[in-house]
């Protein structure tokens, strides 16, 4: 995924086009019932945008 994220945030940079993200997977729960697997997942996907696109700001 984080591969994906970094080329997605890339090209769209090049682009010059803005990048909307929508959560989700509120569904993936381990067998304690915790989502931490879950918020690393978001995590790494905003760590990618900003990776991209705080150069331009």
């Amino acid at each position: 995924m984080t591969l994906r994220d970094r080329l997605v945030f890339k090209a769209a940079k090049q682009l010059g086009l803005k990048v909307c993200v929508s959560l989700a997977g509120g569904y993936q729960v381990d067998e304690e019932g915790n989502i931490s697997k879950l918020l690393e997942l978001h995590d790494t996907t905003f760590k990618a945008g900003w990776a991209a696109y705080e150069k331009s700001s």
